[in-house]
């Protein structure tokens, strides 16, 4: 019977159905009197079982056969132009948008059950999964499942290891200095090659995709605050980076997206939920004795300058959050509270029982001191409340040891920014400045 579509025969069986649609089963229309399929881009002859045309776009890299159809496997993909497969352009997109989506879930820019991750535990587990998933997605196998949660648990290490020392430099406004970005993207490079390796393909492709994707992380964040935009981008980036190099276009862009998800997005720690209490976040250590530590200062931001000058280096070499009451005594007269510390590496930090006792106490603050010891330099999305539902002041002293102020007009000027489609109010801000924050003013 096949030999029968071979020779331009149209069975009896099928002479029904070619008058309700000439369309066969690629969804292609067939032009049976001269055994052609059309396929718009390009004609198919399906005695020679080959394409009349070559394909501007090399298929497959491994042959480099320019005149076959879906890998010469119809029964798993459809080509709709005849230049190449919907089914693996959506593969990638998913397998894209899956480790971005798992990746922000480890950052704490989104919540699973009403619930944001927050123990390092979980957001591991979070990499590893969202990478098994991208794997299985990707690859359409088990086996690509395992080695996509080995990438997941490789790249999120990786991120773990260069979170802590990102410095402050100006890449596209990053967090991270040149020298940083450098050695960032050659660890990445190196996971990339070593994983492509063992999966059987070239060191060099899968270096030359994660290395060069990361490199590009920065531009991708300048260019958008959506992390799915980012992902989208440095996928692209490192997918042509592969193509380029001899491999894989799939390959690459999957790879470039774990390396992006689980090796920067998922570092931004506790950067992305907003929250100053519940949800896992770090209670403030309360001291024993609260009391105005230093006063005679001028303005509050005075008294903030001076307390980050004394406790900002301690929070660094400690890496704890420090969190402090400014006080006003009179007029011209503002001083500072006896701080309290988060734990160490915690940088979600709930300073509401910190509050209660300085108001049990008898102290109502003005305003609120803070401290970065990380990479971020600007105020966070959970630093936001302050300024917001007191319209005051917020100060920060991060890792640079500069004393910031945050007012209620930068938030409101900053909202102007925020997409129709965001929430609206607070929850609007801490969304669409989760990654990059808003600098205020520099004191």
């Amino acid at each position: 019977m096949w030999q029968q579509w071979l020779l331009g025969i149209t069975p009896a069986w099928a002479a029904a159905q070619l008058e309700v649609t000439p369309r066969g089963f690629t969804g292609h229309e067939h032009v049976d009197e001269m055994g052609l399929i059309h396929m718009n881009g390009r004609i198919y002859d399906a005695l020679l079982g080959r394409f009349l045309q070559a394909d501007p776009f090399v298929e497959d890299t491994t042959t480099l056969n320019r005149y076959t159809y879906v890998h010469n496997n119809p029964l798993a993909y459809t080509d709709p132009s005849g230049y190449f497969s919907l089914k693996k352009f959506f593969r990638i997109a998913a397998a894209v948008a899956i480790s971005v989506y798992t990746g922000g879930l480890a950052a704490g820019k989104f919540a699973i059950f009403g619930t944001t991750l927050t123990a390092t535990g979980a957001k591991f587990a979070a990499a590893v999964i969202g990478g098994a998933i991208t794997g299985a997605i990707s690859a359409g196998s088990v086996e690509g499942a395992l080695w996509g949660a080995f990438a997941g648990a490789v790249f999120f290490g990786i991120g773990q290891q260069f979170a802590g020392t990102a410095g402050d430099g100006g890449v596209f406004g990053t967090s991270y200095t040149g020298p940083e970005l450098a050695r960032a993207s050659v660890a990445h490079g190196v996971a990339g090659g070593t994983i492509a390796e063992l999966q059987g393909g070239k060191f060099g492709h899968g270096f030359l995709s994660a290395g060069v994707a990361k490199a590009a992380t920065p531009a991708a964040m300048s260019v958008s605050k959506d992390v799915f935009v980012q992902g989208a981008a440095v996928a692209i980036v490192g997918g042509t980076t592969s193509r380029i190099s001899g491999g894989k276009f799939a390959n690459g862009a999957v790879t470039a997206a774990m390396s992006y998800a689980f090796g920067t997005l998922a570092q931004r720690t506790g950067r992305a939920v907003g929250s100053r209490s519940g949800s896992g976040a770090d209670p403030v250590e309360v001291p024993d004795e609260l009391d105005v530590e230093e006063s005679g200062f001028p303005t509050a931001a005075d008294a903030a300058k001076a307390a980050g000058a004394r406790y900002g280096q301690i929070g660094v070499d400690s890496r704890r959050e420090v969190q402090l009451g400014i006080v006003k005594l009179g007029d011209n007269n503002f001083g500072y509270l006896t701080p309290g510390w988060g734990s160490v590496g915690s940088d979600i930090v709930d300073p509401s029982g910190l509050l209660s006792a300085y108001r049990a106490a008898g102290h109502e603050p003005f305003a609120w001191m803070h401290g970065h010891f990380d990479g971020q330099l600007n105020f966070s999305a959970n630093d936001f409340w302050m300024a917001w539902e007191r319209s005051g002041s917020t100060y920060l002293v991060n890792r640079n040891l500069e004393v910031r102020r945050l007012r209620n007009h930068h938030l409101q000027s900053a909202l102007r920014n925020v997409p129709r489609h965001y929430p609206g109010g607070l929850a609007g801000l801490q969304r669409y400045y989760a990654q990059d924050g808003i600098p205020g003013d520099t004191l």
